[in-house]
This record gives C-alpha cells, sequence and structure tokens, in this order.
C-alpha cells in the first residue's frame, strides 16, 4: 500500500541488497517498483531500524546516529 491508500504493483524482490552511502553500509530487501525521479526509497523499514532521528522538512535533511556513534 503507498501513502495516498492506492496499490502498486512491483517487478521483483530482491534479498540482500547491499547499499554503500559513505561510510554506511546497509543489507536490505529491496523491491522493483517504478517511481520516477529518483534511485532508490528507504522506507519505514528501513528508518525504524536507526531509532531515534531528526527530520528537517524544510532543509530537507535528517540526523541519526549509528550504533552508539
Amino acid at each position: 500500500m503507498i501513502a495516498n491508500g492506492g496499490f502498486i504493483s512491483y517487478g521483483g524482490k530482491n534479498h540482500n541488497v547491499k547499499i554503500n552511502m559513505r561510510d554506511y553500509n546497509l543489507t536490505i530487501i529491496m523491491y522493483a517498483i517504478l517511481v520516477g525521479g529518483v534511485d532508490v526509497v528507504l522506507g519505514v523499514q528501513w528508518l525504524e531500524t536507526l531509532r531515534n532521528i531528526m527530520m528537517n522538512f524544510k532543509k530537507n535533511f535528517m540526523r541519526f546516529k549509528l550504533d552508539g556513534i
């Protein structure tokens, strides 16, 4: 289900996909969906692994700590 309550189809599911963002490494399950303008959407399943986050929607950034760092 997507944010507006609708549903979209996906073209496949890939397990153990490795993503590197600077010094941060992540292994996740990814679903192939058609979304314009982005390469990857990290959703709630990823966000919940971060525990506490600070989000600034006006400046479009997020802060979080990794493993107590």
